[in-house]
């Protein structure tokens, strides 16, 4: 090989790598900017987050954040972590048997305020919910393609929140069908 020849094939390897690490460093950067809002709603106090709550634009993201719920339970969910949290209510089911008590459940629902709030008082999900916000939803928000991230992290907070303070259930509003 020629040096001219070398020095050209080096040049095009280095914008190549170049070219396929731009989109890591802008992933990374974005990563640094869900880590400082995930930082400015967890510092938020109780009556802040019900208020900002109150403002968002829920549809699209309670029928996300549902959505994942739901295949976290179907499809993507961890068997025996599904089980062992079953186990704790002392209902020792395998996970079929969990995913089919889920799957009538949800059966004919939609993915709406009124399916939240069903998730959240329910005896039998309520535990998988809380699990699934704790630990899984945030891997979703990093790698998923969310354009507001803060609406989404208000609304995953306060669902938290949620299990530990009933009388938030309240801010939940359940918009009835007209005739």
């Amino acid at each position: 090989m020629s040096a001219s020849c070398y020095e050209e094939f080096n040049n095009s390897e280095d914008n190549y790598f170049q070219d396929i690490s731009q989109p890591l460093l802008k992933s990374k950067s974005e990563q640094l900017d869900i880590s400082q809002q995930i930082n400015e709603c967890n510092l938020m106090d109780l009556d802040q987050l019900a208020s900002e709550y109150c403002k968002c634009n829920k549809s699209n993201i309670i029928k996300n954040i549902l959505r994942q719920f739901h295949d976290f339970i179907q499809i993507k969910g961890d068997q025996v972590v599904i089980e062992s949290i079953y186990d704790i209510q002392y209902l020792v089911k395998n996970i079929a048997q969990v995913r089919k008590e889920y799957h009538n459940f949800s059966k004919n629902k939609q993915f709406n305020q009124s399916f939240l709030l069903s998730v959240l008082k329910s005896k039998r999900f309520s535990y998988l919910f809380k699990y699934f916000l704790k630990y899984y939803i945030f891997d979703w928000i990093n790698c998923g393609n969310i354009k507001n991230v803060r609406s989404h992290l208000i609304c995953i907070y306060f669902m938290q929140k949620c299990f530990s303070n009933q009388q938030l259930l309240d801010k939940i509003v359940i918009y009835k069908k007209r005739n």
